[in-house]
């Protein structure tokens, strides 16, 4: 009995820190939120969680936006970056990409803005062996560099569609070269880490409480990933992404 009690106490006590280096700010808890939120609060070791890779451009403070859109919506992405003078980067489907919206995708590219994966049909890679992802992954430049991008500029990120987070997955994105950015709304502080979440800006989105977060990633010379989907007016707020995004570099931190 005396040991069982320990037990329990030990694990509330690891809840509570796990708990306490999860900083969610929308969305439910789920398994991804906790398993990314453990690798944080381990220091984001261990082989299957990081990667040799490092991201582009470390110099300090460093943030990512990433707008896991291939819709009409990427149309407000750019002018919010023409208006507040920063460049996000468009996680793309090939697919679901327009016809009218390829130009404008290529002209985005040259411009400086960011081009990543995102699944060649955004099917779930759920199940899925490493060969199959390493393909739709092959497939996916390929699809890209008929559209005209320069498959050569890609952002080293992939974003898999639905947020799925398997072995298979991180193996044949290790194998790639790449990072993964997942759905969890985490900061994490170490820029090696295989496992990135986002900060996710909606509607809802609380900007006191990202304020804190982002002072919080300032404080510990993390780095932030923030999130949008441009395509879904029920979430996408202009007005709350552009008080974001712009709360982000106004305090230091510099976009790759």
């Amino acid at each position: 009995m005396k040991h069982a009690k320990k037990l329990i106490v030990l694990l509330l006590i690891v809840v509570a820190w796990v708990w306490h280096r999860m900083p969610i700010i929308t969305g439910p808890l789920t398994k991804q939120t906790i398993y990314v939120a453990v690798i944080d609060a381990m220091g984001s070791g261990g082989s299957d969680a990081c990667s040799d890779p490092q991201p582009p451009n470390l110099g300090g403070l460093w943030g990512l936006w990433i707008d896991d859109d291939s819709g009409p919506g990427i149309s407000k992405v750019m002018r919010l970056c023409d208006t507040l003078n920063i460049r996000a980067t468009l996680a793309v489907v090939p697919d679901n990409v327009p016809p009218q919206l390829i130009d404008s995708l290529a002209d985005w590219q040259r411009r400086g803005g960011g081009i990543a994966l995102h699944g060649l049909h955004h099917d779930s890679w759920e199940g899925w062996t490493e060969e199959q992802v390493t393909a739709d992954l092959r497939q996916s430049r390929e699809a890209l560099a008929r559209m005209g991008l320069d498959t050569a500029r890609l952002m080293p990120i992939v974003v898999p569609p639905h947020a799925r987070n398997t072995r298979a997955i991180r193996a044949a994105i290790r194998r790639a070269g790449c990072h993964m950015v997942t759905g969890a709304n985490v900061v994490n502080p170490s820029p090696s880490c295989q496992l990135w979440g986002r900060l996710w800006i909606t509607r809802d989105t609380d900007l006191d409480k990202v304020r804190h977060l982002l002072e919080r990633a300032r404080e510990e010379q993390a780095f932030v990933v923030l999130g949008t989907h441009s395509s879904q007016p029920n979430e996408f707020s202009y007005e709350k992404t552009k008080a974001v995004i712009g709360m982000a570099f106004d305090m230091g931190f510099a976009s790759p």
